[in-house]
């Protein structure tokens, strides 16, 4: 590049500018000029001209504007203190022809003169400072990159810079910084992009969560409500079973009471009806009567008139009637008589067939005995002679004693059986007052338990009463901390939302921040985060705060160094980003300036505006903010950091501008810094989240109002229930009384009777006693005779006794003789009683009795006739009397017939009152089953009400069933008139108690089953809308998810357009750069002995974004090792500064290159160098040449030059003069 092309500085004109005075012209410039002269004659202010009016800023000038005016302090006059000032530079276009351009920056004053501003000018004509700076860059002058200016002292400085500021430099001389902000807008749209479509991804996921969940719960719910729905179809069946069963037996209730009632009044119109004969009959009768006494009174006054005209006709009627009297007895003992022979002719033919049957059983006896005697061969026939005489005379000997033995055996026999019955009755009597007095027991004891049941349903009753004033309250007290808990858990989730909509943690500080708290958790030692282990006192200092703890704010404070490596370790193993740690034991930390605190305004120490949780690390606090301050404005800030003269303070503005000790001015609000002071809510956030789940844990244990519901429904229907049994119990008890009273009665009864019949049955007993010892005296007298007859017989066998040969030897014979005897006494009391009564037969008294009637008869006959003789003389009295008798029998047949009417009519009358009696009893207990069914068809419709079991229902008019028909009003009262029992099944409408009880225990089970399957489910009712809802929600997400990726493709795109140019505009300054540092850098350290010079290098730390990383500048001097940059001298330094500067100069060329003492470090061989490389790239001739101007106190730079400017005191006004020298004249001796 020629010089000329962009152009050339001409000269500085100069007025009041620091050490000049007045108007000062310097120059003119030539391609390399020196400007020399003693120290404090101002050479550096020429540098300052040049950089203000170039228009970099004051704070790099050495001064503000003020101090930048031209002042002396030893006059008074307005010229040596004036309020304006202005730099003028020259600027020669290289375009052939053009013309010169004025660039001016004037320093004015305001109009009190306290403060000054800036004003640029173009040729004399003001514009502003980005007009100023464009104008510039059209000429090459980049002024924001400032690498053509090197002022005194920043040599080393460039050398210097940090990797970071380095990247800074080349975004100013790349160009790529004018993408920065386009680019950190792409990037934040791209990440906001990003984030969105990971939060709605995210979101996608949790509704795909949601949607799972609210299936399964919707599915569960389904289940529920299929078993709610067959618990309620089976309840219905079974109410519906009930009331139609309740409602047949109402009907056949009132059927049955319909008959009765229907009977009693039939039976009652009989009765009306049987009265009305009775009193007719009555009254017949009593006419009758009357009509009869009267007719017998006539009867009576004629028979007196006749008796006294015929005293014979009395007598033989006298003699009639005692006659008539013994026909009557004659004729009832002939009957009698007649009777007696009758019976008697039978007992003679059962005698006689009771003989001829005993006649045959002993000839089949004595056949048998013939049959069985021929076997007897051991018994010789003379001892059975002689045993039959012995017998014999025995029995002749004992007849009369067995005659009384057997009498008294007879009535031994019916005494026994009396004392049998007697016994027998007694103990039916002890058994059953033994009966009766389990039974009291019994009664007694169910009556202790009917009174226990009363008493526990009573306290049952109480405590459900209780129960359902306790769940009323308990629902109350539910529903309003259900509300309560229900709004602060919606005002928290709306404030983590909302927390949430403004956090975007990215995924790696997520990921660092689960490996911290794993290290917390697996790492003694590990205290946390350092912006978690304090709260900030006051929010508006989040930001100050954040600014002043800077690096420190995300590092982890440690208890060791030893704790700090394994922590390093465990972090290197997670594979996270590097992690700063601070090991207490390690910190070295200054005391704290309290003082600092009490400063005016609103400056506070920053470790005042800490709220440190644990107090055993306020060391670490200290250590990090030390003794900043804080305040609201950058403009107290800077009277903080600057207005105490000797003193220099550290300043955090809360806007998070920074001012250092060294008065270095950074920071500002920033994306980073925001997201940084937002961690401070990153634990109340944790804090709230933890208040919501305790909040929704807490929700989810309440009782639901389904529940509630449920709960109060069932105390309503355990109320009805032991109300109920409470009354049925009472009932019972009552009853139990009642039978254990009357059981009571019949054992008194029963003692009474036993205390009768025992001395009866203990007195029959002692006859029985008296009646066997008698048996036995005589039986003792008969065995010896028997004996003493039977001794020698007994000898001859060999027996003691008699009985003893006949139990062993004559069994047989001797059970034959017995059942002989039994047939011949029985043959014989046959006989006898048969002759006695064959010689007491009756026949002739019946014939005397016959014979004595026919007498009478006679007799009878004989005074009829007499008396018809004496009435035939007086017959007309006597028919007259006859008639009378006559009609009176007449009478007296009708009365006694009438009286037998009367009598059947008032049995009937009778038995028509029983029969209404029992048929009213039978009517009520029918109307009362009647009422008590549709009682319990009430309570079984209010119960299924209150459950809330519909049951169908059809117009009034309307009758559920043909068999149920009825007209009655009853009926129509009834609780299930108006149900249709269409629905039920015809197998449930049997009316066998077997099937209706095998049903009811079938429900019940099946109904337990169902609830414990039911109960065992927690179905969310609202599941099957929340699944739609969440289905909706999802196709919505899916629409903003795909509209989320195109947004995010498209600001993708955007993002690396953006990257792209700023990538490619970054690369090509640092590839050019890198290139030509190396090769300038040997330039400049190369020598007869070392011709290779030196080594150079600028390396990468990211090659993808170079901007946003650092650039790291290494330089070896000949003979040297690597060492950093630090490491190096400052001569090192200055040459390997300038070498990079001038590689920047390279790329981005400029017109002319400014050097104020930058040779101070540099010895006498690198001034050299340094001076004989300018002067090479000052010549036209050298590509990429530039125009040189430096300040130098070497001489070494004199000769190389093509002029000088001398710059001195003037030694009167001790203001600033320059001189002028043109080398050129000279030749090439100077250069040499």
């Amino acid at each position: 590049m020629e010089p000329g092309s962009y152009g050339r500085v001409v000269r500085l004109e100069v007025q009041d500018f620091k050490s000049y005075r007045g108007t000062t012209v310097i120059g003119p410039f030539h391609d390399f000029t020196t400007i020399i002269g003693p120290n404090g004659s101002g050479k550096s202010n020429v540098m300052d001209a040049i950089s203000f009016v170039l228009g970099v800023r004051t704070a790099h000038l050495r001064g503000s504007l003020s101090e930048l005016l031209y002042f002396n302090s030893d006059s008074q006059s307005p010229e040596d203190r004036p309020k304006t000032g202005r730099v003028t530079l020259v600027f020669q276009p290289g375009d052939p022809g053009a013309e010169e351009v004025h660039f001016t920056r004037a320093i004015v004053a305001s109009g009190d003169g306290s403060t000054h501003t800036s004003q640029y000018r173009i040729n004399g004509k003001q514009v502003t400072l980005e007009a100023y700076n464009t104008r510039l860059e059209g000429f090459g002058v980049l002024v924001k990159a400032r690498t053509f200016l090197v002022f005194q002292g920043d040599i080393e400085n460039v050398a210097q810079m940090r990797p970071l500021e380095l990247t800074a430099m080349f975004e100013q001389i790349s160009g790529s910084a004018a993408y920065k902000e386009e680019y950190e807008r792409a990037d934040q749209e791209r990440a906001a992009a990003e984030a969105r479509l990971s939060v709605i991804h995210a979101a996608k996921k949790s509704i795909a969560h949601e949607k799972k969940q609210k299936k399964e719960e919707k599915e569960e719910a389904d289940r529920a409500i299929a078993l709610q729905k067959e618990i309620d179809e089976r309840r219905a069946t079974h109410f519906l079973w009930s009331l139609f069963h309740l409602r047949q037996d109402e009907l056949a209730a009132r059927q049955e009471a319909d008959a009765k009632r229907e009977g009693i009044a039939q039976i009652q119109k009989d009765i009306k009806a049987n009265k009305a004969l009775l009193e007719s009959q009555r009254r017949q009768q009593a006419s009758l009567a009357k009509k009869r006494l009267l007719l017998e009174t006539r009867i009576r006054k004629m028979t007196a008139e006749l008796d006294r005209g015929s005293p014979d006709l009395i007598r033989v009627r006298e003699e009639l009637s005692r006659g008539a009297k013994r026909l009557a007895s004659l004729q009832k003992q002939l009957e009698e008589g007649r009777h007696g022979v009758e019976e008697q002719r039978a007992r003679h033919a059962a005698l006689e067939r009771q003989l001829e049957s005993l006649n045959d059983a002993l000839a089949q006896l004595d056949a048998d005995v013939a049959a069985a005697s021929s076997d007897e061969l051991a018994m010789s026939e003379t001892l059975l002679a002689e045993y039959a005489r012995l017998k014999a005379e025995v029995g002749a000997q004992v007849s009369a004693l067995e005659l009384d033995r057997a009498a008294l055996s007879s009535t031994h026999q019916a005494e026994q059986e009396a004392q049998r019955l007697a016994q027998a009755s007694l103990e039916a009597v002890d058994a059953r007052i033994a009966g009766l007095e389990t039974e009291r027991v019994e009664a007694e004891e169910r009556l202790a338990a009917a009174k226990e049941r009363v008493q526990e349903l009573a306290g049952r009753l109480a405590t459900l009463q209780t129960e359902r004033e306790g769940a009323s309250g308990e629902r109350r007290r539910v529903d309003s901390r259900r509300e309560a808990l229900t709004r602060r858990a919606e005002d928290l989730a709306n404030t983590i939302r909302e927390a949430r909509a403004d956090k975007r943690e990215g995924a790696r500080e997520q990921r660092t921040s689960e490996v911290v708290a794993a290290m917390r958790r697996q790492i003694p030692g590990v205290h946390g985060f350092v912006h978690d282990l304090a709260d900030v006192v006051e929010a508006k200092w989040k930001l100050a705060l954040a600014v002043v703890m800077g690096r420190d704010f995300d590092a982890v404070v440690v208890d060791t160094d030893e704790v700090g490596m394994k922590c390093i370790q465990y972090a290197k193993e997670q594979r996270v980003p590097p992690i700063t740690f601070l090991p207490i034991a390690s910190l070295r930390v200054k005391d704290v300036d309290e003082r600092q605190g009490a400063l005016p305004g609103s400056a506070r120490l920053a470790l005042q505006c800490l709220d440190i949780k644990d107090p055993t690390l306020v060391r670490v606090f200290k250590g990090i903010v030390g003794s900043t301050l804080v305040c609201h404005t950058v403009e107290e800030a800077r009277e903080l950091a600057f207005g105490t003269p000797g003193m220099r303070r550290k300043v955090v503005a809360m806007d998070g501008t920074l001012i250092n000790k060294s008065g270095i001015i950074s920071g500002g609000v920033y994306a980073g810094l925001e997201a940084r002071a937002q961690k401070w809510d990153r634990q109340a956030l944790e804090n709230m989240k933890q208040q919501h789940a305790d909040l929704e844990g807490e929700l989810a244990r309440l009782p639901t109002a389904r529940q509630l519901v449920t709960r109060a429904q069932e105390l309503e229907t355990s109320l009805t229930k032991t109300t109920n049994e409470l009354h049925f119990a009472r009932v019972d008890v009552k009853a139990a009384e009642e039978r254990v009273q009357e059981v009571k009665g019949q054992l008194a009864a029963l003692t009474k009777e036993r205390a009768v019949r025992a001395p009866l049955t203990a007195k029959q007993q002692q006859s029985m006693k008296a009646r066997a010892k008698d048996i036995e005296r005589l039986t003792a007298s008969i065995h010896q005779i028997t004996d003493r007859v039977f001794a020698s017989f007994s000898r001859k066998v060999g027996v003691k006794s008699i009985r003893e040969w006949e139990q062993d030897h004559l069994m047989r014979t001797e059970r034959a003789s017995r059942e002989r005897l039994q047939l011949t006494t029985q043959i014989s009391k046959l006989t006898s009683q048969l002759e006695y009564d064959r010689r007491a037969d009756i026949s002739g008294t019946v014939a005397g009795l016959e014979r004595d009637l026919a007498a009478e008869q006679a007799a009878q006959g004989e005074l009829n006739e007499a008396e018809a003789k004496l009435l035939e003389s007086s017959k007309g009295g006597q028919e007259r009397l006859a008639a009378a008798q006559e009609e009176s029998a007449s009478l007296r047949a009708a009365i006694d017939e009438l009286d037998a009417s009367v009598r059947e009519l008032k049995v009937v009358a009778l038995n028509q009152a029983a029969e209404v009696a029992a048929a009213e009893r039978a009517l009520k207990a029918a109307s009362s089953n009647a009422a008590a069914l549709a009682a319990r068809q009430v309570e079984v419709a209010q119960e299924a009400e209150r459950e809330q079991v519909p049951l169908p229902r059809m117009g009034r008019a309307a009758t559920p069933l043909s068999a149920m028909e009825e007209d009655g009003e009853e009926a129509a009262d009834s609780p299930a008139a108006d149900i249709d029992f269409g629905a039920l099944p015809r197998n449930l409408r049997s009316t066998d108690p077997a099937a209706r009880g095998r049903f009811d225990l079938e429900h019940k089970e099946a109904l337990a089953s169902l609830r414990a399957a039911l109960a065992r489910l927690a179905p969310n009712l609202r599941a099957a809308a929340q699944f739609e809802a969440v289905r909706a929600r999802e196709r919505e997400h899916l629409e903003e998810l795909e509209a989320a990726r195109r947004a995010e493709r498209a600001a993708a795109a955007a993002f690396a357009a953006v990257r792209a140019a700023r990538h490619d505009a970054f690369t090509a300054a640092f590839e050019h750069v890198a290139a030509c540092i190396d090769p300038i850098y040997k330039e400049l350290t190369s020598s007869a002995v070392h011709p290779s010079g030196g080594q150079a290098y600028l390396a990468l730390d990211s090659a993808d974004e170079p901007f946003c990383a650092g650039v790291k500048f290494s330089a070896m001097p000949p003979t040297k090792r690597f060492r950093d940059m630090e490491a190096l001298s400052g001569g090192e330094k200055t040459v390997a500064a300038l070498a990079l500067l001038f590689a920047v100069l390279s790329f981005r060329p400029c017109p002319f290159f400014v050097m104020d003492e930058v040779d101070a470090a540099l010895d006498a061989a690198n001034v050299v160098r340094v001076a004989n490389y300018l002067r090479h790239m000052t010549r036209r001739s050298t590509d990429g040449s530039f125009q040189g101007i430096v300040i130098s106190l070497k001489d070494s730079f004199y000769d190389k030059a093509d002029a000088l400017v001398g710059v001195c005191r003037h030694p009167d006004t001790s203001a600033s003069a320059t001189f002028t020298l043109d080398l050129n004249a000279y030749g090439d001796v100077v250069a040499q």
